[in-house]
Protein backbone atom coordinates (compact mmCIF):
# COMPACT_ATOMS: atom_id res chain seq x y z
CA UNK A 1 0.00 0.00 0.00
CA UNK A 2 1.11 3.35 -0.61
CA UNK A 3 1.45 6.50 1.75
CA UNK A 4 -1.46 7.54 -0.63
CA UNK A 5 -4.07 5.01 -0.12
CA UNK A 6 -6.02 5.49 3.23
CA UNK A 7 -5.59 2.76 5.85
CA UNK A 8 -8.67 0.83 7.18
CA UNK A 9 -7.86 2.42 10.14
CA UNK A 10 -8.38 6.13 8.65
CA UNK A 11 -11.44 4.08 7.01
CA UNK A 12 -12.88 3.29 10.26
CA UNK A 13 -12.18 6.54 11.97
CA UNK A 14 -14.11 8.40 8.77
CA UNK A 15 -16.91 5.66 9.56
CA UNK A 16 -17.06 6.74 12.97
CA UNK A 17 -16.96 10.59 12.28
CA UNK A 18 -19.89 10.19 9.90
CA UNK A 19 -21.61 7.94 11.95
CA UNK A 20 -21.58 10.61 14.69
CA UNK A 21 -22.86 13.20 12.26
CA UNK A 22 -25.77 10.78 12.24
CA UNK A 23 -26.58 10.18 15.57
CA UNK A 24 -25.89 14.18 15.46
CA UNK A 25 -28.48 15.17 12.86
CA UNK A 26 -30.89 11.99 13.98
CA UNK A 27 -31.37 13.52 17.34
CA UNK A 28 -32.20 16.83 16.16
CA UNK A 29 -34.77 15.50 14.22
CA UNK A 30 -36.56 12.92 16.08
CA UNK A 31 -36.58 14.69 19.26
CA UNK A 32 -38.08 17.50 20.54
CA UNK A 33 -35.54 18.49 22.95
CA UNK A 34 -32.62 17.30 21.20
CA UNK A 35 -29.98 18.57 24.29
CA UNK A 36 -31.96 16.04 26.72
CA UNK A 37 -30.82 13.05 24.72
CA UNK A 38 -27.77 10.94 25.05
CA UNK A 39 -25.79 9.78 21.94
CA UNK A 40 -26.67 6.31 23.27
CA UNK A 41 -30.36 6.55 23.82
CA UNK A 42 -30.39 8.43 20.21
CA UNK A 43 -28.40 5.44 18.48
CA UNK A 44 -30.96 2.84 20.21
CA UNK A 45 -33.86 4.69 18.77
CA UNK A 46 -31.93 4.67 15.24
CA UNK A 47 -30.93 1.15 15.61
CA UNK A 48 -34.91 0.17 15.90
CA UNK A 49 -36.07 2.90 13.23
CA UNK A 50 -33.08 1.32 10.80
CA UNK A 51 -34.20 -1.65 11.34
CA UNK A 52 -37.61 -2.16 10.90
CA UNK A 53 -38.74 -2.67 15.16
CA UNK A 54 -37.84 -5.63 14.55
CA UNK A 55 -37.21 -7.10 17.73
CA UNK A 56 -33.79 -10.17 16.60
CA UNK A 57 -32.56 -7.78 14.55
CA UNK A 58 -32.27 -5.43 17.60
CA UNK A 59 -30.95 -8.23 19.57
CA UNK A 60 -28.79 -9.08 17.46
CA UNK A 61 -27.24 -5.76 16.74
CA UNK A 62 -26.60 -5.36 20.72
CA UNK A 63 -25.74 -9.12 20.90
CA UNK A 64 -22.55 -7.99 18.74
CA UNK A 65 -22.14 -4.62 20.77
CA UNK A 66 -21.58 -6.28 24.06
CA UNK A 67 -19.95 -9.06 22.81
CA UNK A 68 -17.38 -6.31 20.60
CA UNK A 69 -17.29 -4.67 24.43
CA UNK A 70 -16.01 -8.43 25.58
CA UNK A 71 -19.01 -8.27 28.07
CA UNK A 72 -19.40 -12.46 26.74
CA UNK A 73 -20.73 -14.18 30.22
CA UNK A 74 -23.57 -11.42 30.18
CA UNK A 75 -24.06 -12.12 26.37
CA UNK A 76 -24.63 -16.00 26.89
CA UNK A 77 -27.24 -14.69 29.84
CA UNK A 78 -28.51 -11.85 27.27
CA UNK A 79 -29.20 -14.65 24.93
CA UNK A 80 -31.15 -16.74 27.60
CA UNK A 81 -33.14 -13.85 28.43
CA UNK A 82 -33.97 -13.36 24.79
CA UNK A 83 -35.14 -16.99 24.24
CA UNK A 84 -37.34 -17.16 26.88
CA UNK A 85 -38.99 -13.76 26.02
CA UNK A 86 -39.36 -15.34 22.45
CA UNK A 87 -41.02 -18.79 23.98
CA UNK A 88 -43.33 -16.50 25.95
CA UNK A 89 -44.57 -14.29 23.57
CA UNK A 90 -44.71 -17.53 21.19
CA UNK A 91 -46.91 -18.91 23.88
CA UNK A 92 -48.95 -15.41 24.13
CA UNK A 93 -50.13 -15.57 20.71
CA UNK A 94 -50.81 -19.01 20.60
CA UNK A 95 -53.16 -18.74 23.09
CA UNK A 96 -54.77 -15.21 21.30
CA UNK A 97 -55.07 -17.05 18.03
CA UNK A 98 -57.06 -19.79 19.47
Amino acid sequence: MSSFEPSRDDDISQAKAEFDCAIDTFKHNAFTDPDKISDAEALGVLISHHLGWDGQAIFTAAQAAFEDANFHTFNTSFATAWELEQERWTEEKWETDI
